[in-house]
């Protein structure tokens, strides 16, 4: 994921990102295992980790996208954190594979599942919440189109 902002994520940002509005998202987390196991003190906002919105995101892509219903999605979200979280290479092509018979996730560049289920594309997914935690001042060095350029010791002497 990308360099993220100073400030802690919070729900408006979890919203923005996953595509729940700040009432469904409240009902999700209740019954998100990670999420509740988690004590939270009143009028504390919830904070949020970039890996955990990338959860939601998914999580909102198989409900809203693919109509797959709550508690199925509940009975692997789990699952779906594990697979997410952890240092691991991200490449163009990375997808998650996601069974409801057997409950299994899969995350992985290649390879075919050998179960029915979902295949779950995650390279949209990890553009919207990098650009989202990426400043909006900063841009990616490749679009500063810099083309190459000729040092010579009279280019240093008149800068000296």
């Amino acid at each position: 994921m990308a360099k993220m902002r100073n400030r802690q994520l919070t729900i408006i940002d979890a919203c923005e990102v996953s595509g729940y509005n700040r009432d469904q998202l409240k009902g999700l987390l209740k019954k998100l295992p990670q999420f509740t196991e988690r004590a939270t003190l009143p009028r504390v906002a919830r904070k949020f980790t970039p890996q955990e919105i990338a959860v939601l995101r998914v999580i909102f892509i198989l409900e809203d996208h693919i109509g797959i219903n709550r508690s199925k999605t509940i009975s692997v979200a789990t699952l779906l954190s594990k697979a997410l979280s952890g240092p691991k290479k991200i490449g163009k092509n990375a997808r998650l594979f996601i069974s409801f018979d057997p409950i299994s996730v899969h995350y992985d560049e290649k390879g075919r599942p050998d179960h029915d289920g979902v295949i779950l594309s995650l390279g949209t997914i990890f553009e919207r919440v990098d650009q989202y935690l990426m400043p909006s001042n900063i841009s990616r060095q490749a679009d500063l189109k810099l083309g190459p350029m000729l040092v010579t010791n009279e280019a240093k002497k008149s800068v000296a």
